[in-house]
């Protein structure tokens, strides 16, 4: 009797998880659709397509009627229609203030020079964590918006770092990965940067370029310290605070050349407006590889693995649907697919786009 009960929970994994994915598919293959393959015209645009052709069967003489794969399929959709009543509406805001994807070049810039012999790759989420920790340091800033902001780049992060897990995989960017983490998880709850406080009242009565060049020079000053402490020689996983360090003292100083010739200073609500759109177009960027990871979580080998991943797909797919709807207005760079996983191969691309 064991044997037997094993097979049939064995076989209502098997053929219910495929047909998951079939209902999670049709969701957004109209995403799809547009964003890796030319539109084609099919009889798959019909939701009520035979489902029974997706099922796997273990025994012929075991069969789902069409009115229960019609009713899975109905449970499937009312799971992600549940999913779509909790869109992060703080993240909405913010990408709505992305007018491109112009931030993801310009966070950075060629033109300061490197403290390292070797440069590190960039990820998605380690610019939008360091450029956090400089906004929260903003004085005069209304606290209101700087927490809205906090609340949107934490859901933000949330796919972002899905992102980076299903398609950053090589060992540096997880190392990467796992610095923003502690970063973010420093700003967030403890209003710190590398222990060093954000607090409003530690930069109160500095202008805006002291505030970035405090940043600037702590930054540099902890990367010639680990330097000197290991005479140079980078290991294979460099530390989190090397990391952090070295990404703060890059951003910032790009930040300093950009208003090194504006006539007036510039001033922390122009700051504050400059940094939010860098952020919103990152984000934006990074989330047009969300249908891409939904394709990879749906395609789970591992049958115990597979229900799971399906849940969270659907729940993905629930979450981020106004989010891609709004991706789909905007001109996504005609990059290959691999490429477009990877915020160094955007700005490598905007950078020869350039006329």
């Amino acid at each position: 009797m064991v044997i037997v009960t094993l097979c049939k929970v064995t076989w209502l994994i098997v053929t219910l998880v495929p047909i998951f994915v079939v209902s999670c598919f049709y969701r957004w293959k109209s995403f799809k659709a547009r964003w890796f393959t030319p539109p084609i015209a099919s009889r798959t645009d019909d939701i009520d397509e035979d489902l029974s052709n997706y099922v796997l069967q273990m025994d012929d003489k075991i069969e789902l009627s069409g009115k229960t794969l019609k009713g899975i399929s109905k449970a499937i959709n009312s799971f992600i229609l549940k999913a779509e009543k909790e869109q992060n509406n703080n993240l909405l805001e913010l990408l709505e203030k992305s007018s491109g994807f112009d931030g993801v070049e310009i966070f950075d810039t060629d033109r300061v020079q490197p403290l390292l012999h070797v440069e590190f790759v960039n990820t998605w989420s380690l610019p939008i964590v360091t450029i956090m920790c400089i906004v929260v340091a903003l004085p005069n800033i209304c606290k209101g918006r700087v927490e809205n902001l906090l609340r949107s780049v934490g859901e933000g992060l949330s796919f972002t770092h899905l992102v980076e897990e299903s398609l950053n995989c090589a060992s540096e960017y997880v190392n990467i990965r796992k610095t923003t983490q502690i970063l973010w998880h420093e700003v967030e709850h403890k209003c710190k940067w590398l222990d060093n406080s954000l607090a409003t009242n530690v930069f109160k009565g500095k202008t805006t370029t002291e505030i970035v060049k405090w940043f600037s020079n702590k930054a540099k000053q902890i990367v010639t310290e680990i330097k000197v402490s290991t005479n140079g020689e980078l290991v294979e996983n460099p530390s989190h605070t090397l990391i952090a360090a070295n990404s703060m003292y890059r951003i910032t100083q790009t930040i300093l050349l950009r208003y090194q010739s504006n006539t007036e200073p510039i001033t922390k609500k122009q700051l504050f407006g400059h940094l939010n759109g860098i952020i919103a177009d990152i984000f934006s960027a990074c989330f047009t590889n969300i249908p891409r990871v939904i394709i990879m979580r749906c395609q789970e080998s591992v049958i115990e693995k597979r229900e799971e991943s399906v849940k969270v797909v659907a729940k993905l797919l629930g979450k981020t649907t106004n989010i891609i709807e709004r991706l789909e207005t905007c001109e996504v760079p005609s990059m290959d697919d691999e490429k477009k996983a990877y915020i160094d191969e955007w700005r490598l691309y905007m950078k020869q786009s350039i006329p």
